[in-house]
């Protein structure tokens, strides 16, 4: 039920300029925790995969994607960059430490990938331009109560 209403909330924020994006998280303790991202503007759609995980995407107009993920879930959007970059993405072992990827795929194209102690906040298919605007919304990242 709460990821009913989760992704009615998302839902509603479709086609906006630039708002708040939400998701609730269980952490470590089994305990639900609510985090929200500003997140880049522009014309996007959402896709949400629940597989063994919640990761909710927003793929823009131009092929950008900005997403946003428990860090419990087995697909990741940037996991063929991550390949291509020599890494694993099931190899990192979680702390209380943030951990930072990001780099260029094959396109010459930004990906990042940050890794909160809970929730990983992502981009993929950003061009330079935009890079900036993409890495100032991860960092946007705050824990809010409900």
């Amino acid at each position: 039920m709460k990821n009913f209403l989760m992704l009615i909330l998302i839902l509603v924020g479709c086609k906006t300029s630039q708002g708040l994006f939400t998701m609730t998280v269980t952490n470590g303790e089994n305990k639900s925790e609510n985090y929200a991202v500003e997140h880049p503007k522009g014309d996007y759609e959402v896709k949400i995969s629940e597989i063994h995980g919640l990761v909710t995407e927003l793929h823009y107009s131009d092929g950008e994607v900005f997403y946003i993920m428990d860090k419990h879930s087995s697909y990741n959007p940037n996991g063929q960059n991550f390949i291509s970059a020599g890494l694993s993405n099931n190899s990192v072992i979680f702390n209380n430490d943030t951990l930072i990827f990001e780099g260029n795929d094959v396109d010459g194209l930004s990906w990042k990938e940050v890794r909160f102690p809970d929730i990983i906040v992502g981009y993929k298919n950003v061009s330079d331009i935009r890079s900036i605007e993409f890495d100032s919304a991860i960092y946007t990242l705050k824990r809010i109560d409900r």
